[in-house]
Order: C-alpha cells, then structure tokens, then sequence
C-alpha cells in the first residue's frame, strides 16, 4: 500500500494506542509488522528531516530569521512530508478486529483510515 510520511507521522500514536488492544492474535502480528514498518520509515524521515536542519542551519528547537530561507526549508519540508512510501501491509479489516470492545477517539480512527477497511 501507498501512503506519505505525514500520514505515517499522524498515525504513529494512533498505532500504538491499537496495538494496546486485545485483538485476535493474527492481526496483532499483522500490526506489529506494520508498526515496525512505519518505524523504519520514520527514522528515515528523521534523518532527512535532520540533514534539512542542518542545510539550513538551523538549531533544534531553533527559528529561521531569513524569509527566503524559511520559505525554502518550508517548501523543502512539505516535500519530505509529502513524500510517499510503499509499505507491503494490506488493510486489516474492521470484522478481523474481533468481537471485543475497542475504543479508540475519533481522530485515532481517522488517521488509521488507510490502514483499515470495512
């Protein structure tokens, strides 16, 4: 499946708040492959996210005083965000879940959108 970085971003937490829940044993394995997937890309994204820092020398933590030079580690960021990545995960379907109780937020739920299907 196709996804960006961003999404990988919003839906670390999420992830791990689903992989908490008592779910049937074939699809917690199926998670945990997935969530060390995202990982692997995320600390990619890290790294490149740290050479862009450092491009623009930019301190952690740090702001950019030059308006050209922030527009072009903005435009330069957006880019790496929007950057999109395979992962070999098909989407677990919700009736795979099992029969008990999973609560998650509305917003967990929308960020793992891709990663679930009806």
């Amino acid at each position: 499946m196709k996804t960006t970085l961003n999404q990988l971003l919003n839906c670390r937490g999420s992830l791990a708040k689903l992989a908490q829940k008592d779910v049937p044993i074939r699809v917690a394995f199926r998670l945990s492959k997935l969530i060390k997937m995202v990982e692997k890309e995320l600390v990619s994204f890290e790294e490149m996210r740290a050479k862009l820092l450092a491009k623009y020398e930019i301190p952690p933590g740090g702001k950019i005083e030059d308006q050209e030079k922030q527009e072009k580690f903005n435009k330069e960021f957006i880019e790496l965000l929007n950057m999109e990545v395979e992962l070999d995960f098909e989407p677990v379907l919700l009736s795979e879940l099992g029969t008990g109780e999973i609560n998650l937020s509305t917003f967990d739920i929308a960020v793992l959108v891709p990663f679930l299907k009806e």
